[in-house]
């Protein structure tokens, strides 16, 4: 009697061993992939492991059912990784899993969901988005998982069971993806003399003194104001027309407006075969009006040295 005991608590000892091991409950994941490229290779990951392929139909289209039992019913997070040789992985990734991403691929996240047998999971690989149905939801219920080709949307996690009764709970998480924007600042600097540069002014010098015996009395002179920058500092060119002498000066010019003071630099020019020192002082423009004083010395030197002051008044050939 004692044998027969035994020989029944092994019996039920493999029936209930075999109990268990049915009750292990087989999880397949039905992937469609829409809008591929027609003839692409589209590989299949579950983690680090790759689990299938197959090829995109010539109506951009391809399906595969994994069996992801291994997973369980666990959260999970779906990449799609386009490589540059031109495959495109479709990689199923445990949540709290760390796969290292392929420096020849670009991955990009398109959301997560709780596992469930009978699941189906839909990815358009040109827009960029996954949605999911079947397994818990309710009958015809799909889900939009992707957040698109703009990077910026929603993710929702589905949490399984309820069958047909629609039951089951969602959890929205919101993913943003922040752009930085850099904007160049150009700073535009006004001159402040730009009225002034090409300015022609034309008219006379009356002698004031004549020590020289160089100069007649009076003498037409034109100035022509070449350049001036932002600081002031420029050029001009003074021509008296009876003497046919050029004098080419340099200026600072301060003011603004219509109204400017300018001071010149002191030239040795050659008039007559002389030597002669050039400077014109208590220079003004005001509005269409030059005015200002021309100095010659003689550049001789000791009691030979002689003055000549000539007091110009010019008007511009062109308004302000």
């Amino acid at each position: 009697m004692g044998r027969v005991i035994v020989a029944s608590l092994c019996c039920l000892l493999a029936l209930a061993s075999g109990v268990v091991s049915s009750a292990q409950q087989q999880l397949q994941l039905t992937v469609n992939i829409a809008n591929g490229s027609a003839g692409s290779l589209i590989e299949f990951a579950i983690n680090a492991g790759k689990v299938g392929e197959t090829t995109i139909d010539a109506g951009g289209n391809a399906l595969s059912i994994l069996d992801v039992s291994n997973l369980g019913k666990v959260r999970v997070e779906i990449y799609v990784e386009v490589c540059v040789d031109g495959r495109t992985v479709v990689r199923i990734v445990q949540e709290g899993q760390t796969v290292p991403e392929d420096e020849n691929c670009n991955r990009r996240r398109l959301g997560a969901f709780l596992l469930d047998d009978g699941m189906r999971l839909s990815i358009d690989v040109q827009a960029m988005t996954a949605e999911v149905s079947g397994g818990g939801l309710s009958t015809g219920m799909k889900i939009l998982i992707g957040a698109g080709a703009a990077g910026v949307g929603t993710a929702l996690i589905v949490g399984g069971g309820g069958g047909d009764s629609g039951s089951g709970t969602t959890t929205t998480t919101t993913t943003t993806t922040t752009t930085t924007t850099t904007t160049t600042t150009t700073t535009t600097v006004t001159n402040p003399f730009e009225s002034l540069i090409g300015r022609t002014f034309s008219g006379t010098g009356t002698r004031q003194t004549n020590n020289c015996n160089f100069f007649t009395q009076t003498s037409a002179i034109t100035i022509t104001i070449n350049t001036v920058n932002t600081d002031g500092s420029g050029t001009l060119t003074k021509v008296h027309t009876n003497a046919g002498v050029t004098f080419p000066h340099q200026i600072n010019v301060t003011g603004s407006g219509t109204v400017f003071n300018v001071t010149t630099d002191t030239i040795t020019i050659n008039i007559g075969g002389q030597s002669f020192l050039s400077q014109i002082t208590e220079f003004q423009i005001n509005g269409n009006t030059l005015t200002s004083n021309q100095r010659f010395t003689q550049n001789l030197g000791g009691p030979n040295e002689c003055h000549d002051h000539y007091a110009l008044l010019l008007n511009a050939t062109g308004s302000l």
